[in-house]
């Protein structure tokens, strides 16, 4: 299995460093949300899910994200 790169560190003054990676899965469909965040939800990956653009435009201003899935249909 190749190796994870290792997560980046906060850039912004005052900021804490950070010790994974954020990935934000974004589907209407439960169960492949579920599949997604089970099989990624591993160190050095934090998974973060949302149904809807507008729950994950939400997560974006609270969260760090690095990466984003998204089922577009």
């Amino acid at each position: 299995m190749p190796s994870i790169p290792t997560p980046p560190t906060a850039e912004a003054p005052g900021s804490t460093s950070r010790d994974h990676f954020q990935i934000l899965v974004v589907d209407d469909e439960p169960e492949i949300r579920r599949i997604l965040t089970e099989s990624l939800n591993v160190e050095p990956l934090a998974v973060c899910e949302a149904a809807t653009l507008a729950e994950a435009a939400d997560v974006v201003e609270r969260e760090t994200i690095d990466l984003v899935l998204i089922d577009v249909k």
